[in-house]
C-alpha cells in the first residue's frame, strides 16, 4: 500500500487537556527525478534516491503511533502531487493537534519551496506556502496547534520568504536557509528526541512537555549528531546547515502545546516539581521536601538539643545573639538541622496546608513549630555566586514586604542592610552550604560580614544561621571571622560533642527499627547501640558525618528485611563513611549487569555541574563512558526505590526540564575515583 494507516490508541488522562484528538502526515518523497538541483549547485557528492528515508520514516510513525504519544499516523510513501492531495485531510479535520513531518529534497522555484524535488508536476498541494497558509488560516478560528517538521534542502530559505502572517499559528521546524539537508540528520534528531519522551528521558514537571524544551533537546542532538558525522561526510564545517525553528517558536509568550505527554511514571512527582518550579532559585533545595523526608522522614529526631535551644532562639525578638553557626564534616547533620529551620519558618512552606501536614509528622521539638519572628530568607550556596545569593535573599525579603520596592530596585549588601535596619523585628537569615558557594571567602567577605558587623540599638539587624565545613585553613579563617564579627555567636561543631551524637543517633536508629516489623525491641535496643558507638569512635569516620551514614545505613536493614542472628556478624559490616554505604548497598545486588548499570548512573551524575544533569545526558555517558549496557533505563533507576533514588535529589532547570545531581559531595568525589568496580 503506498499510504498506511495506524490505529489511534485510546489516551489514558493524565495531562492538563485529556483525550486530544491527535493527525500526523509523515511524507517522504524517496525517487529523486533527476537529482536534487542544490546539490548539484553546491557541488556537493550527488545523491540518487534517499535510501535512509523510508526507514526513518516508519521509525518514526512507530512512535508517534504508539501508544504513549497516541497520534493517528498516514505515512505516504514516493510522494507525488496526487498522493500529496491526502494531506487535506489531516488540514481540514478537527483534530487539535497536528503534525506533518516531510523527508525529501525541497527544491526551491518562484513561487516558493515545494515539498517534493523538481522533475514532477507541481500544484498547490506541493507548495510549502500554500499549506502553511491554509493551516495558519484553519488554526486562527480554532483552539488547535499545527507542528510542521521540514528535512528539506533549503527549508529555512523557504521559510524566509514567508510572510510572518502566514506561519503565525504554526510551529515550524526545519534545516538552515539556503543549504542542503544530509542523511536525515533532523529527522534523526527528532526521532530520537521521541525516544527520550517514550522512554521517560526527557522528564518534565508539567503533564506535557514545553516547546521550548522540546526545541532545546532537538537541537542539542542535532548538533550532537552533526559533529558525530560531518567529518565521515565529508562537509567543510562552515558549511554544515544548523536547525531553524520559526512561527510559534519565535513567539515570546508562554504559549501551552500538548504535542507530547509527560510519561504517567513521571506524572507521579510533577505535583511536588510543579511546586518547586515555583521557588525561587536559592531557596530550591529546600524546597524538596521528599530529599529531606526520605532521608529521615517520621524517624527524624535530628540533634533534639540543638534545634531546641533554636526554637527559642529565632523566637526571641529581643535576642542579642546575632549568628549562629553549626560546622561540621561533610554528613555530620548540618544541612538537616538547617532544613528543619527552613521548613518551619519560611512562608513559602508555611503557607501549604499540606505541607504542614508533613511537618506535623516529624518529630521536632515542641517549640520547633511555632515558626518565627521577622522575615526569613534562606538560601543553599551550592554552586552559587555571591551576587546570585545577593539577589536570592533580596527576592524573598521583598516578596514579604511588598510595601518596601527597594530590596528590587537595589538587590545589593548596601540595600538589604538599609531594609534590615528599618525592620521593626530583626529578619532571619539563613545560609547552608557556605563552604559550598562559587567563593566562600567572597560572600563571607562582601555579604555576610558587613551585615553581622551592623547594630541597632546594641542589637543585630539581622539574626543569621549558617551552616558550614571548617576542615580546612581557608574555611576555618571564614568561621573565626563571622564569629569575631557577630553579636554574641553561638557556635556548634557537631563533631566534637560525641556524648550528645551518639545519644542522637541511638535515638534515631532506634525509631527506625521499631517501625519495622522484623526488629523488636529487645534487638532494636542492641543494635541501636552498636551502630551509634561504631560510628562515633571509630576513628575512620572522617570527612563524612556520622548521622547521615546512619540514615542511609538503618534503611538498608530495614529493606533487608531480616535480622542479623549475631551482633559480631553485624558489627564488621557498619560502615562508618558515606562511600561505604554506597559499597554495601551496590554489593549486594546479586545481578552482576544491574549493578554496572547502577554504578554507571551514579558514576556519571558525579560529573554533574550547575543544576544537574538530565536522563538523557545520563543515560549518554552511562553508556559511552562508563560501560553501561544499550538498553539501561536510566528514569527507573533514578526513581525506583530498588535503584540508587536514595543518592540522588531532582531540580527543574530554567527551561522546566527535570535534572538530577548526586546528593552528596563525599559521593561525587568517591565516584570520581572509583567510578567502575571498587577494590577495598
Amino acid at each position: 500500500m503506498l499510504i498506511d494507516s495506524v490505529p489511534q490508541p485510546s489516551i489514558a488522562k493524565g495531562g492538563a487537556v485529556p483525550n486530544l484528538e491527535r493527525k500526523c502526515a509523515i511524507v517522504t518523497a524517496e525517487e529523486v527525478k533527476p537529482k536534487c538541483q542544490a546539490m548539484q549547485d553546491a557541488k556537493y557528492p550527488e545523491l540518487d534516491d534517499l535510501d535512509f528515508a523510508p526507514q526513518q520514516a516508519d521509525d518514526l510513525a512507530g512512535l508517534l503511533g504508539g501508544t504513549s504519544l497516541g497520534y493517528d499516523v498516514i505515512r505516504i510513501r514516493k510522494a507525488d502531487v496526487r498522493k500529496l492531495g491526502r494531506l487535506r485531510d489531516i488540514k481540514t479535520s478537527r483534530a487539535p493537534l497536528r503534525i506533518f513531518h516531510f523527508i525529501a529534497h525541497g527544491h526551491n522555484r518562484q513561487n516558493g519551496l515545494n515539498l517534493i524535488p523538481s522533475g514532477g508536476r507541481f500544484a498547490d498541494e506541493t507548495n510549502l506556502r500554500y499549506l502553511c497558509e491554509s493551516l495558519n488560516a484553519d488554526l486562527a478560528e480554532k483552539d488547535s496547534h499545527a507542528l510542521l517538521i521540514l528535512d528539506l534542502c533549503n527549508a529555512g530559505a523557504g521559510l524566509k520568504r514567508l510572510e510572518k502572517g502566514d506561519i503565525e499559528y504554526l510551529w515550524i521546524a526545519g534545516a538552515s536557509a539556503n543549504e542542503p539537508a544530509f542523511y536525515g540528520w533532523f529527522t534523526r534528531s527528532v526521532l530520537a528526541v521521541l525516544k527520550q519522551i517514550e522512554n521517560g528521558e526527557l522528564a518534565h514537571y508539567s503533564g506535557y512537555y514545553p516547546m521550548k524544551l522540546f526545541r532545546t533537546a532537538v537541537e542539542r542532538t542535532y548538533n550532537l549528531i552533526k559533529a558525530q558525522e560531518a567529518v565521515e561526510a565529508g562537509v567543510e564545517e562552515g558549511l554544515l546547515p544548523k536547525s531553524w525553528f520559526s512561527g510559534r517558536f519565535d513567539s515570546g509568550d508562554d504559549i501551552e502545546a500538548p504535542f507530547f505527554r509527560v510519561p504517567r511514571r513521571i506524572d507521579a512527582s510533577i505535583k511536588e516539581l510543579q511546586s518547586l518550579q515555583q521557588v525561587e532559585g536559592g531557596l530550591k533545595d529546600f524546597a524538596e521536601t521528599k530529599y529531606f523526608y526520605d532521608r529521615l522522614g517520621r524517624n527524624f529526631t535530628g540533634r533534639a538539643d540543638i534545634l531546641r535551644d533554636i526554637g527559642t532562639w529565632r523566637t526571641n525578638s529581643e535576642t542579642n545573639c546575632g549568628l549562629w553557626l553549626i560546622t561540621g564534616a561533610a554528613g555530620a547533620g548540618k544541612s538537616s538541622i538547617v532544613a528543619a529551620n527552613v521548613l518551619t519558618s519560611h512562608p513559602v512552606f508555611l503557607s501549604d496546608p499540606e505541607h504542614w501536614a508533613y511537618i506535623e509528622s516529624l518529630d521536632f521539638p515542641p517549640n520547633f513549630t511555632n515558626g518565627g519572628v521577622g522575615a526569613v530568607a534562606a538560601v543553599h550556596a551550592r554552586q552559587l555566586q555571591t551576587a546570585e545569593i545577593i539577589e536570592s535573599i533580596a527576592k524573598q525579603y521583598a516578596e514579604q514586604d511588598q510595601s518596601d520596592h527597594r530590596l528590587m530596585n537595589e538587590p545589593t549588601v548596601a540595600g538589604l542592610r538599609n531594609w534590615m535596619y528599618e525592620q521593626q523585628e530583626s529578619p532571619m537569615l539563613i545560609i547552608d552550604a557556605l563552604d559550598e558557594a562559587t567563593s566562600p571567602e567572597t560572600t563571607a567577605e562582601v555579604l555576610l560580614r558587613p551585615l553581622l558587623s551592623v547594630r541597632k540599638h546594641q542589637k543585630p539587624i539581622c539574626r543569621m544561621l549558617v551552616a558550614t565545613r571548617n576542615d580546612t585553613g581557608g574555611l576555618k579563617a571564614i568561621v573565626e571571622s563571622l564569629l569575631s564579627d557577630a553579636s554574641n555567636p553561638v557556635s556548634h561543631q557537631l563533631d566534637e560533642d560525641t556524648a550528645m551524637l551518639r545519644g542522637d543517633l541511638h535515638d534515631f536508629i532506634s525509631k527506625v527499627l521499631n517501625r519495622a516489623s522484623q526488629w523488636d525491641g529487645g534487638s532494636t535496643n542492641a543494635v541501636s547501640q552498636l551502630i551509634a558507638k561504631r560510628l562515633v569512635e571509630n576513628p575512620t569516620n572522617i570527612g563524612c558525618g556520622a548521622f547521615l551514614v546512619a540514615a542511609l545505613y538503618v534503611e538498608h536493614l530495614v529493606n533487608m528485611r531480616r535480622v542479623p542472628k549475631r551482633l559480631e556478624d553485624l558489627d564488621r559490616k557498619i560502615p562508618v563513611t558515606l562511600p561505604s554505604v554506597l559499597e554495601l548497598h551496590l554489593s549486594n545486588v546479586e545481578d552482576t549487569t544491574k549493578r554496572r548499570n547502577l554504578r554507571a548512573v551514579l558514576a556519571s551524575l558525579a560529573h554533574t555541574r550547575g543544576s544537574g544533569m538530565s536522563a538523557a545526558l545520563i543515560r549518554t555517558l552511562a553508556i559511552n563512558v562508563f560501560h553501561a549496557t544499550d538498553d539501561i533505563d536510566v528514569v527507573d533507576i533514578l526513581g525506583s526505590n530498588n535503584g540508587v533514588k536514595v543518592y540522588v535529589r531532582t531540580a527543574v532547570d530554567s527551561s522546566g526540564g527535570v535534572v538530577y545531581q548526586l546528593f552528596h559531595k563525599a559521593l561525587a568525589d568517591h565516584l570520581k575515583n572509583h567510578p567502575f568496580e571498587f577494590q577495598d
